[in-house]
């Protein structure tokens, strides 16, 4: 039989392909368990973290309502003043004034600023009671 040796990288013609070793199957094997795993795990750690944000640990007052500032220009959230002190909270809020809230601890560790009738309940955002916002300073005799 004659081999023409023009193409050095061509395969034999005769050569039967490679056999995978019991080690290259137990690497497969180990790596679809993982990957399959992995997506079965992330869904079910999701899940556990909603189902104990569900679960009130304990809730304490937070007093009345007495101002609802924006924070920042693009996002929409808010920083709520009561008679305690002040919470920010994600998204725009719209509360009558005087308003009593509560502040709820999840069994997660996540804290929401709630009213006591229970219609509104914001995900407090930050480390929970805040510093009130600094004004800016603003010269006197009209800024110029």
């Amino acid at each position: 039989m004659k081999t023409d040796n023009t193409d050095n990288n061509a395969a034999a013609p005769d050569t039967p392909p490679k056999k995978m070793t019991i080690g290259g199957w137990i690497f497969s094997a180990i790596l679809s368990i993982l990957a399959v795993g992995f997506f079965l795990v992330l869904p079910m750690g999701a899940l556990l973290d909603y189902l104990r944000e569900q679960r009130i640990d304990y809730v304490e007052p937070a007093g009345e309502l007495v101002n609802v500032l924006p924070v920042g220009s693009w996002n929409p959230d808010a920083m709520i003043q009561t008679t305690t002190g002040f919470y920010t909270v994600g998204g725009s809020v719209a509360l009558a004034s005087g308003t009593r809230f509560r502040l709820e601890t999840r069994d997660n560790g996540a804290q929401f600023l709630c009213n006591v009738n229970g219609k509104y309940c914001g995900r407090i955002i930050g480390c929970g009671l805040e510093q009130p916002p600094k004004a800016s300073p603003v010269k006197a005799g009209g800024g110029k």
